[in-house]
């Protein structure tokens, strides 16, 4: 990119225009995906993160200090985001659900006081713990904050720091895993 060009769309940007920001959506998105997936190897994460990386550019459009060429900024800036999501999901992986969680969770499912349903209530019970168990710490997070702590989806990006998208993604995940491995069962709780 000519020194210029790229000077000036760093200027329009500090000043608010949207045809920089334009510029640098159409330039970079793709590529900073692609940086982004050859950390994550998640197409649907990999666009989440570049979202909220370039939402926080034009939050912050007036404290950023360029000291490098846009494109060196940007791809370091995404890079930098994919490791901070990296460690945050090792550090989530560490952490367990709470027994009062899956209790809480399992209690959705109360079949009735008949001994061959108490048994069945015992068995999706176990599903859903395992299931739960299996979940990427920070679907199992999402997870718990919707169903358990009764969450509203905008609620849960502002504990997480993540966006609404990030949020959508990992119920949609953490839904069809539990969907998946009740699929025998289902017909019955239907």
């Amino acid at each position: 990119m000519e020194k210029n060009l790229e000077t000036d769309i760093i200027e329009g940007l500090k000043l608010g225009k949207e045809e920089a920001f334009q510029y640098i959506y159409k330039i970079y998105y793709s590529d900073l995906c692609r940086i982004a997936k050859g950390y994550l190897a998640d197409s649907y994460l990999s666009e989440s993160i570049v979202g909220d990386l370039i939402y926080s550019l034009w939050e912050n459009r007036s404290k950023i200090e360029i000291h490098t060429s846009l494109r060196s900024y940007l791809f370091r800036s995404v890079a930098n985001k994919c490791i901070n999501y990296l460690q945050l999901e090792y550090v989530r992986r560490e952490t367990s659900c709470s027994q009062d969680d899956i209790e809480a969770f399992s209690d959705l499912w109360s079949m009735g006081d008949n001994p061959l349903q108490d048994l069945e209530h015992a068995e999706l019970v176990s599903i859903i713990r395992n299931t739960i168990e299996t979940m990427s710490p920070e679907t199992k997070q999402v997870f718990l904050l919707s169903r358990f702590e009764n969450k509203k989806q905008k609620e849960i990006a502002e504990i997480m720091g993540i966006t609404v998208h990030t949020v959508k993604y990992h119920m949609g995940s953490a839904l069809k895993k539990l969907k998946e491995s009740m699929e025998l069962y289902l017909p019955f709780i239907i």
